[in-house]
């Protein structure tokens, strides 16, 4: 498990966690709350209790997640706009 340094502050995705979300929910939260690559992943490990590479996996599906789902707005807008 990985550890916690000082300032590190991850109860809002062990509350997630808890509530049912997947490792993957999380990820793609820990993204969008803006954390650095090196935190996404403390985070992950500390919260699931993950290897390195799991944790690692989960936030390229979460990357890819989030480049898909900017393709579809864009694409919805173009079609509105049209």
């Amino acid at each position: 498990m990985s550890k916690l340094l000082p300032g590190d502050d991850f109860s809002a995705y062990v509350a997630l966690r808890d509530a049912g979300a997947s490792l993957d929910d999380v990820a793609a939260r820990i993204k969008r709350d803006g954390l650095d690559s090196v935190t996404r992943i403390r985070a992950l490990r500390f919260v699931f209790n993950v290897s390195l590479e799991v944790a690692k996996g989960a936030l390229v599906g979460a990357q890819a997640l989030a480049q898909q789902q900017a393709a579809a707005a864009q694409a919805l807008d173009r079609l509105v706009d049209d």
